[in-house]
């Protein structure tokens, strides 16, 4: 293993793990051997366990060293990446993993950048939801800044759900390779006031950036406490410039609203994410369910139509299900109670193409021949 800059050997480029663990037992071993796959130096900055992590880490081949955690997730991170010596560096955290399929994605990316200067940076696929039917099929995803070339300095900056600025035109997408958030069952009970209590700290000490106002309403929203959310959500929206990010924020105002009971700000919500970007999915659909609840068929059909036809985006977060079998399987059961079963059954077989929940689609298709079969006998 080569540990400190290019491998003199080989003339290759060196690839350093960075990572931030405390507690993590049980998971941070995978995550070490799928890294190790694509990186020859594994770095780990323990904030202070008290269990196994330390041990367990080091026997997978990682060196330790330890920071006193501050309630920043930026100085840690920062810290990791100061005792890394490779030519890039690739974060992660102790409770992701990387299939096989993805290594291999790595592996050709390390290639595809190896004696190049003209990068500072590699954006990633974050897989951070999965279908409960099938848990191989991610539902929820968004690009990280994953592979950092280490001599052009960039740092961590917010004290939670940091980000690093990537130049610009200096950082390139790749889709083949892509991380896998997979935490155990239960473990976000252990965490879930964590990032909250950091944000309400930043909030009193007078911070209202926009990434701060748009985590923090995040959170409050995952409490429950859906009109303090709403409030931090519009305060966001009045300062941020970035698109894709206001674009889901009004989503969650969208979702906040309706959990409070009140269908018609909700659907204000969500109109207002049409007008700002209708070249997005998500938005579509909800509009499309709004109406839909209401049993209102014609008006609900237009805005699935439209979901149906705009392309997945690269930017920002994506439900995946927006962009594949939920508008048609929405649209499937409008067509239907619209008197259209052939209609239906078209629709419905281009849901099964993506679809996790096939029995309930396959269990449907005699349903829609009957109905073909009364129309056609009626006529």
């Amino acid at each position: 293993m080569s540990s400190i800059g290019h491998d003199g050997s080989t003339g290759k480029a060196v690839w350093s793990l960075a990572l931030i663990a405390r507690n993590e037992e049980k998971t941070i071993g995978s995550v070490l051997d799928d890294a190790s796959e694509f990186c020859d130096e594994l770095v780990v900055v323990d904030t202070g366990s008290t269990d196994a992590t330390v041990e367990i880490a080091k026997a997978h081949g990682a060196t330790i060293h330890h920071f006193e955690w501050i309630d920043d997730f930026s100085q840690a991170r920062n810290v990791s990446f100061d005792h890394c010596h490779g030519d890039w560096i690739v974060w992660l955290d102790a409770d992701d993993r990387i299939p096989a399929a993805a290594v291999e994605g790595f592996q050709s990316l390390r290639a595809e950048l190896d004696g190049s200067d003209a990068i500072d940076g590699v954006m990633v696929p974050y897989r951070r939801e999965f279908s409960e039917q099938d848990p191989t099929v991610c539902t929820f995803s968004f690009d990280r800044e994953r592979v950092l070339r280490r001599e052009a300095g960039l740092r961590w900056v917010g004290p939670v759900h940091e980000v690093i600025a990537l130049p610009v035109d200096r950082w390139i997408r790749w889709p083949k390779a892509w991380v896998e958030h997979r935490p155990l069952p239960g473990s976000w009970e252990t965490k879930r006031d964590r990032n909250l209590l950091i944000l309400d700290r930043a909030i009193k000490s007078g911070d209202r950036s926009p990434r701060t106002l748009f985590y923090y309403a995040n959170e409050l929203r995952n409490h429950g406490r859906f009109k303090e959310a709403i409030v931090r959500y519009r305060q966001y929206l009045k300062v941020s410039d970035l698109e894709w990010e206001k674009y889901d924020a009004l989503l969650h105002v969208g979702a906040c609203e309706g959990a409070l009971g009140r269908p018609e700000k909700r659907l204000e919500a969500f109109m207002a994410a049409i007008e700002l970007d209708s070249r997005r999915a998500e938005a579509f659909n909800r509009v499309g369910a709004h109406f839909f609840e209401k049993r209102e068929w014609q008006r609900a059909i237009p805005f699935f139509v439209a979901a149906t036809a705009v392309d997945r985006p690269t930017d920002g977060f994506v439900n995946d299900a927006d962009y594949t079998w939920l508008p048609w399987d929405y649209l499937a059961i409008c067509l239907n109670e619209c008197g259209r079963p052939e209609e239906a059954l078209e629709h419905s077989m281009r849901a099964l193409l993506t679809t996790t929940d096939r029995k309930r689609l396959l269990d449907n298709i005699p349903f829609y021949l009957d109905k073909i079969a009364e129309q056609e006998l009626e006529s």
